[in-house]
């Protein structure tokens, strides 16, 4: 969808170009969802709590680097007027070889077309964030 149809599109749409775009390692297609004041929270990236177009994609190239391959198996989505929610596992495959899987839960407010937070929750005690690239 060209950057001027997102302005239209469900929370829904929002929360799925997302995920693909993540899974596709594909910032182009991200950088149309993220607005200068977006709100992302990730809980495996350095800092975890990241503002703004140039933060946000800064993050994620830098995780698009670290991991070979991104792997989603989620359930099927449930949205009101501005949020998206959707739950199941992410599984990443390292340039290593390593493959680690994770239990997380998205939402999305969706705010225009572009989301407005993105919030991530997994449970990352257990992992070094994957823009540490001290372990990589």
């Amino acid at each position: 969808m060209p950057a001027s149809a997102m302005t239209g599109a469900s929370p829904e749409y929002v929360l799925r170009t997302y995920i693909n775009a993540v899974q596709a390692k594909d910032a182009s297609t991200l950088g149309q969802l993220i607005g200068e004041t977006s709100l992302a929270e990730i809980p495996f990236f350095k800092p975890n709590r990241l503002v703004g177009q140039r933060e946000i994609l800064a993050a994620h190239r830098a995780a698009f680097s670290a991991i070979e391959h991104f792997a989603f198996d989620l359930g099927a989505p449930l949205q009101d007027d501005s949020h998206a929610m959707v739950q199941g596992t992410l599984a990443v495959t390292r340039a290593t070889g390593e493959i680690q899987k994770h239990l997380l839960g998205i939402v999305i407010e969706n705010e225009g077309g572009k989301f407005r937070r993105l919030s991530l929750y997994a449970d990352a005690r257990d992992i070094r964030p994957w823009s540490d690239r001290t372990i990589l």
